[in-house]
């Protein structure tokens, strides 16, 4: 009698550390591709490249460091634009390569109310989840 209970049972709490283990890391890309996005958009390099790959880094160093260069009125003009995106993270889709991970999100500007679709992927570095691309189409 009891066997007949155990396996049931047993089968039930693995399938239950399966899905948890499938949504804790879509809620940590999420919550990690929000972070990077805020810290990208505003310009926070130091905090983006953060989230990324050493090479995806580089390349967010070398864009970010234009805005430095910007004179003053045009670096508040590009604030208080940058200050009105949102983003909206539209979908976690893990690749077949488990060590990769395909986020799908939307910028939301004034202008553009239904929000232009973008791209971002991550990839596991030493049991991390990192950005290693952006970008349309990845």
């Amino acid at each position: 009698m009891n066997r007949k209970i155990l396996k049931p049972g047993v089968l039930f709490i693995s399938a239950l550390f399966i899905l948890q283990s499938c949504s804790d890391y879509r809620e940590e890309i999420k919550v990690k591709t929000s972070e990077f996005l805020s810290a990208y958009f505003a310009g926070d390099n130091e905090k983006a490249v953060t989230f990324c790959t050493d090479s995806l880094g580089m390349e967010v160093t070398k864009i970010l460091s234009g805005f430095e260069t910007l004179d003053p009125s045009t670096k508040e003009m590009v604030r208080k634009q940058v200050a009105s995106v949102t983003t909206e993270i539209t979908s976690v889709e893990k690749n077949k390569n488990k060590d990769t991970i395909k986020v799908n999100y939307k910028v939301v500007r004034p202008h553009t109310p239904e929000g232009d679709d973008k791209t971002l992927s991550f990839v596991k570095q030493e049991k991390e989840w990192k950005v290693a691309k952006l970008g349309s189409n990845i």
